[in-house]
């Protein structure tokens, strides 16, 4: 399976991406595995709270 992204050329990318879960080589988000940094999973965090409606549940 290839990578299914295309270059900045605009040609789909040739590398093999059946090594990662979402089918993307390396170069391509293959192998992102999410932030790192205090600060990255704060960042994070904080939009989960922000797009997601904190509301009681209705019994």
């Amino acid at each position: 399976m290839k990578c299914e992204a295309k270059t900045r050329s605009g040609h789909p990318c040739k590398n093999d991406g059946t090594s990662w879960a979402n089918g993307r080589c390396k170069y391509h988000g293959g192998a992102s595995t999410g932030p790192v940094t205090p600060e990255g999973k704060k960042r994070v965090s904080m939009n989960s709270r922000r797009q997601t409606p904190c509301e009681p549940h209705k019994t």
